[in-house]
């Protein structure tokens, strides 16, 4: 499972908890304790997880509880298949692909990532949701991966 998610296309913080609190229900103050970070970071990276589908939310408010979900680990493990095709495949299972994604997938620079973004937003390819660390693109008319 540690090598499944150490491929995982998330921040450090988020594999840590995805590896440290498997098998069990946590809460969002169990993740700032493992992660040393404050509530509204665990919010937002917990919230995040949930979106990717690599963690389950049930409950609601203080009485929220998170549970990750293996079978979505393995699932989203990296393959050998080419890098249009491993970007396809992050934009199935998340609904949406970020910066990030880009550049792990064609292991490029941001800027380099956000200039080809931009540039398949412009083509119709992307539609650009958000700002900044929020950015999310979503398939286009014209996304027709592989």
């Amino acid at each position: 499972m540690a090598q499944a998610v150490r491929a995982l296309p998330i921040s450090l913080t988020q594999k840590r908890a995805m590896v440290g609190l498997v098998d069990r229900e946590f809460s969002n103050a169990d993740y700032c304790a493992l992660n040393a970070v404050d509530r509204d970071t665990a919010y937002r990276e917990l919230h995040e997880l949930v979106e990717r589908g690599l963690v389950q939310a049930t409950g609601s408010g203080a009485g929220m509880s998170y549970r990750v979900v293996r079978e979505s680990v393995s699932s989203s493990a990296p393959s050998t298949a080419p890098p249009m095709g491993r970007l396809a495949a992050r934009m199935a299972a998340a609904g949406f692909i970020t910066n990030t994604d880009y550049r792990d997938v064609f292991d490029v620079d941001r800027n380099t990532a956000k200039a080809a973004l931009a540039s398949w937003v412009g083509e119709g390819v992307l539609v650009r949701e958000g700002n900044r660390r929020w950015t999310r693109y979503r398939p286009g008319d014209r996304w027709h991966p592989v």
